[in-house]
């Protein structure tokens, strides 16, 4: 049983919120307010608080709008909107955190792989991310976590060797960290 947003809005509540209007540009204000609002819920799930679930995207959206480069918020909040069941939304937070970074952002377009691994049942739509981070990030340095994805992915959905095979040689002539592994 989720909590009322009576019980949410309370003095520390209006206390949070204060103190964030008062320094909008403090993030420690930010992660106080966001952590306040998350640890009210009792199961993040769709039977959450409509009024309280808004609540919490509200303040995720305005924070990211005084702080557009904190890549960590647009993965958990993306999270959030995944565990409540919206799956179109959670493609919108992280194609509009992607944007923010120019599509550069190594943690984003592997944290967003991995959901995509789970909501994406389409190979073709699939494979289109993966290859358009690719161009991304596939010369990234720490790129090795997307590439053992994406290997992965090919591996358990294509019904022919050969394109893992070719994945395979284009990541064995890029210099990255873990080249060990492959």
């Amino acid at each position: 049983m989720n909590v009322s947003l009576d019980i949410v809005l309370d003095d520390s509540f209006s206390q949070l919120s204060l103190k964030v209007s008062q320094h909008p540009k403090s993030l420690v204000r930010w992660e106080e307010l966001l952590n306040y609002l998350i640890g009210k819920v009792t199961q993040l799930n769709k039977a959450i608080d409509k009024q309280l679930a808004s609540l919490i995207r509200s303040t995720y959206e305005s924070m990211l709008s005084h702080f557009p480069f904190l890549e960590n918020y647009y993965v958990d909040y993306a999270l959030f909107e995944y565990k409540l069941g919206d799956i179109k939304s959670m493609h919108k937070i992280f194609q509009m955190g992607l944007q923010k970074f120019n599509n550069m952002s190594l943690l984003l377009w592997t944290e967003y792989l991995k959901m995509c691994n789970n909501v994406v049942m389409s190979n073709k739509q699939l494979f289109k991310k993966y290859e358009l981070a690719e161009s991304f990030i596939g010369l990234h340095f720490f790129s090795g976590q997307f590439w053992e994805m994406y290997l992965e992915q090919v591996e358990m959905r294509c019904k022919t060797p050969n394109r893992y095979l070719i994945i395979l040689r284009k990541v064995l002539e890029i210099p990255h960290y873990s080249y060990s592994n492959f």
